[in-house]
């Protein structure tokens, strides 16, 4: 359901719970978080995401960023359904690497949105296990894949994100 300026309304849809995902003050503590996240995921270090060394590989982080951008999208009541549904793409992404993750170690994903634009947001990302061992962000722009157009992100969305994260306008 677009509206005139080519948005989506807000889906009809029904959110999950944010409870499953909130970063408990005990989730604090087993993981070391330190800050202001409200959003995170867990996830175990499986065989194939580790190199010769039994470290996670680099790419291993994108995915656990991906995995939690997404079930953040998902929580707001914004799931990725098909080409045709507006939704994010990446415009630019980093990672910065503090600690090696090992084979078997669980780590804590947290993910907010730093600000929101017209049509691009920033979100960021840290990696938690015995404290801080990744941080990354992502520009993503709200776009329409089968007409290639940015589109307006979605003022509930944008609601969203200013009621979990604080997040500010640009």
């Amino acid at each position: 359901m677009a509206n005139e300026n080519g948005a989506d309304a807000a889906p009809a849809t029904q959110a999950p719970a944010l409870a499953s995902n909130a970063v408990s003050d005990a989730l604090r503590a087993r993981f070391g978080v330190e800050g202001e996240w409200s959003f995170g995921i867990t996830f175990r270090a499986r065989w194939s995401e580790t190199d010769a060394y039994q470290h996670v590989s680099n790419r291993t982080h994108f995915v656990w960023f991906e995995e939690t951008r997404n079930r953040y999208l998902e929580a707001a009541g914004y799931p990725l359904t098909g080409p045709d549904t507006p939704g994010p793409v990446i415009r630019e992404t980093t990672c910065t690497y503090e600690q090696p993750i090992s084979l078997g170690d669980e780590v804590l994903v947290t993910c907010r949105t730093a600000w929101v634009g017209r049509t691009s947001l920033r979100m960021d990302y840290a990696v938690w296990h015995r404290g801080l061992a990744a941080t990354a962000h992502t520009i993503v722009v709200w776009y329409r894949n089968t007409t290639r157009e940015r589109l307006p992100v979605p003022p509930a969305l944008i609601a969203y994100m200013e009621k979990l994260d604080g997040t500010t306008r640009r």
